[in-house]
């Protein structure tokens, strides 16, 4: 089974720094513990990884079936699936044997903001992961505006850290991704007056937004630098 790439070399040169790329898996009927397992193993060689500045391995609420790996790392290079990463061939094998319909979506980042590396701070307890596609004539705007929010948000108590990035393949789409301590810390922002504060301009230029709720099951961060 193939793991589709999504524009994967498109814009390689321009992504010589920093790059973000999210793998979504789907399990297969009754392997959702076997994947699960691996994923495990996976975040477990995370720190071992040369260049990963960020990991997180999360699992959907609302379809507990998915799941997403989301990192940065500091140069191209799709380390799930290079023979001379950490990760053995068997571990490989295993993965594609129990997920179906594996996806990768390379993503340039538009800037995060992120507490301080804390090597004593439990992991966060979900991230709430979102999608965006921009309308045609709002697509240049859309990082300027994304940024403008990005403070605000990290000011919530609760909030570990936001990300946002920029696919490279279709660049009217647009991820944010937010780490937060508890899904009560997140419903107290959505339940704020900074919501509507945070929102309110980016609604107009969209086409459509998906939003995911999905539990932290692996986690590494060695940034702690805002960009």
């Amino acid at each position: 089974m193939a793991i589709s790439f999504q524009g994967l070399r498109a814009k390689e040169g321009a992504c010589a720094g920093s790059y973000t790329s999210m793998y979504s898996l789907c399990a297969k009927p009754d392997c959702r513990g076997a994947l699960t397992d691996v994923l495990a193993e996976i975040t477990e060689r995370a720190d071992s990884i040369p260049g990963i500045e960020h990991y997180s391995c999360v699992q959907s609420r609302n379809h507990p079936d998915v799941f997403q790996v989301f990192y940065r790392r500091k140069r191209f290079f799709p380390y799930l699936l290079n023979s001379d990463s950490t990760l053995t061939r068997s571990l490989m094998k295993r993965l594609k044997k129990y997920a179906i319909r594996p996806t990768r979506d390379r993503f340039l980042p538009i800037g995060h903001v992120q507490l301080p590396h804390d090597a004593n701070r439990p992991p966060p307890k979900i991230v709430v992961s979102v999608t965006m596609i921009a309308k045609p004539d709002c697509i240049s705007s859309m990082p300027s505006v994304l940024r403008s929010g990005r403070d605000i948000v990290h000011a919530i108590s609760g909030n570990y850290r936001i990300e946002h990035s920029q696919s490279v393949a279709r660049p009217e789409f647009f991820h944010t991704n937010l780490e937060w301590e508890s899904l009560e810390a997140f419903n107290a922002y959505m339940q704020s007056p900074v919501f509507e504060q945070v929102v309110g301009p980016i609604v107009p230029k969209l086409s459509s937004r998906t939003l995911d709720i999905l539990d932290v099951i692996g986690y590494s961060d060695k940034s702690g630098s805002p960009l």
